[in-house]
């Protein structure tokens, strides 16, 4: 069985310097151009419960 390469990321705020993301891949710079093509994204299913107090 061979290994393979993961990565694990965070994608920070630039603001405060927060963590708003955080996951795996074998091919980062795929995954990043993927991030900057879908845009900026409202919320993530956490983000909404902690914002309305679940």
């Amino acid at each position: 069985m061979g290994s393979k390469t993961v990565f694990i990321y965070g994608l920070f705020d630039p603001i405060d310097a927060k963590v708003r993301y955080v996951g795996k891949t074998n091919s980062p710079q795929k995954r990043l151009r993927s991030h900057i093509n879908s845009g900026p994204q409202e919320f993530t299913p956490k983000e909404k419960m902690k914002k309305n107090g679940s």
